[in-house]
C-alpha cells in the first residue's frame, strides 16, 4: 500500500509566554496508522500556529481536521486547523544540508555524502526549501531555495579540500535559518572540528536555536562520535551512525 505524508497547520489563542504546546484530537479513519510528530512552533500576534506532520498515512487517507483542539501550556485553548499545503498563512519550512568536504571523505565516503543529499532532494516535499552548506576549510552556503536543479547543481559541484570547519559550517546554517520559519539541519559527516573553537560555542549556539539537527556520522565511534552526539542532543536531534555502503543501500 503506498503511504503519503500529510502535515497539519493548526492555530490557537494565547495570552502569555508558551512554554509547552500540544496538538490533540486529531483523528483519521481506523485503517490508517500513521505517526505524527511536531515540526514547528510559532507564536506572533497572539496566535500560536503548530505544524504537525502525520507520516505513513494510506493513499488518499486525510485526517479529520474538525477534532483538532490545541492544548497551550496544558489547557485546551479554542483553534482551527488545516491542511498545510492549503494554508496561505503557513509556516514556511526549510531545511540546510551541511556536508564535509574534507580530504578525509575522499572515496565512499563522499560519493554516499552527495547520493544521500540528492536523495533527500528528491524525495523532499515540494513547499519544503531546502538550502546547502558544505565546509572544509572555509565554509560555502547556498540559501534556502525551493528551486530543486539549483541545490543539485550545487551538491555536484562540491569538491573536496584540507580543514575540517565543522562547528563553522552548523553555525552558518543556523543563521541561514534565522529568518526561515521551520528549520531543520542535517549533517552530513566524518570527522571533527580542526578549526579549535570551543565545542561549547556551538553547543550553546544549537540550545538556543529554534532549528532541529540530525546528523549522519559517517563511520564514527570513540571521541568524534561522541562529539557528534552532543551536537544532535543540543539540537534536539539525533545522530545516525552509518557506513557509505548503508547510504547508497
Amino acid at each position: 500500500m503506498t503511504r503519503s505524508l500529510s502535515r497539519v497547520l493548526a492555530q490557537g489563542a494565547v495570552t502569555g509566554l508558551v512554554t509547552s504546546v500540544s496538538v490533540l484530537g486529531l483523528t483519521w479513519p481506523a485503517a490508517a496508522e500513521p505517526s505524527g510528530e511536531i515540526d514547528s512552533v510559532e507564536t506572533a500576534n497572539g496566535v500560536v500556529q503548530v505544524l504537525f506532520s502525520l507520516r505513513d498515512l494510506p493513499e488518499g487517507i486525510t485526517p479529520e481536521l474538525q477534532t483538532v483542539e490545541v492544548s497551550i501550556d496544558d489547557e485546551a485553548q479554542p483553534g482551527t486547523a488545516e491542511l498545510a499545503s492549503n494554508a496561505r498563512d503557513a509556516v514556511q519550512r526549510s531545511t540546510v544540508l551541511v556536508i564535509d568536504v574534507s580530504e578525509s571523505m575522499a572515496g565512499d565516503r563522499f560519493a554516499a555524502a552527495r547520493e544521500a543529499a540528492l536523495t533527500f532532494i528528491d524525495q523532499a516535499p515540494d513547499d519544503l526549501s531546502i538550502g546547502l552548506v558544505s565546509f572544509a576549510g572555509k565554509v560555502t552556503e547556498v540559501a534556502p531555495t525551493q528551486d530543486r536543479d539549483a541545490v543539485r547543481a550545487a551538491v555536484d559541484q562540491l569538491r573536496l579540500a584540507k580543514g575540517t570547519l565543522l562547528y563553522q559550517g552548523i553555525e552558518q546554517a543556523l543563521d541561514v535559518l534565522v529568518d526561515e520559519g521551520s528549520g531543520n539541519v542535517l549533517v552530513l559527516s566524518d570527522g571533527r572540528d580542526t578549526s579549535g573553537e570551543p565545542t561549547t560555542d556551538v553547543l550553546a549556539a544549537l540550545r538556543k536555536s529554534d532549528a532541529r539537527i540530525d546528523v549522519v556520522a559517517l563511520e564514527q565511534s570513540g571521541a568524534a562520535l561522541s562529539v557528534l552526539e552532543q551536537l544532535a542532543v543540543a539540537g534536539s536531534g539525533q545522530v545516525i551512525n552509518a557506513d557509505a555502503a548503508s547510504l547508497t543501500a
